[in-house]
């Protein structure tokens, strides 16, 4: 997935792990030179900052925007690591997205994949 603030890349992701029920997405985040600490992250070393998902919106792979609520950067400098939270993706879209991930399967099984 990319992650954009208006029309420009601040980082890629890739899923990590999902909650189907609440519909959630979690992944690691890999920034590119646009991403800004002080502008994108919401939690900066496990301190909540502000809510800077607002101007954010994410796209799979072949340039499709994913809808959700929230999205949600936590930056930890101190380790080294940035994950996101995309929060409230609707059903069926979720299903319909991460249906044939392995984390989707192991929750469901294949069966609720169709």
């Amino acid at each position: 997935m990319k992650i954009f603030e208006a029309g420009t890349l601040i980082g890629n992701a890739k899923v990590v792990a999902l909650d189907p029920p609440m519909g959630v997405v979690n992944a690691k985040f890999e920034p590119t030179p646009a991403y800004c600490i002080s502008r994108h992250a919401n939690i900066v070393d496990g301190e909540y900052i502000t809510d800077h998902g607002v101007g954010l919106r994410i796209e799979l792979q072949n340039a499709i925007g994913l809808e959700c609520i929230a999205i949600c950067i936590h930056d930890c400098p101190i380790l080294g690591e940035i994950e996101v939270d995309i929060i409230g993706i609707p059903y069926p879209e979720f299903s319909q997205i991460f249906g044939e991930h392995e984390h989707y399967l192991a929750y469901w099984g294949s069966e609720k994949s169709n």
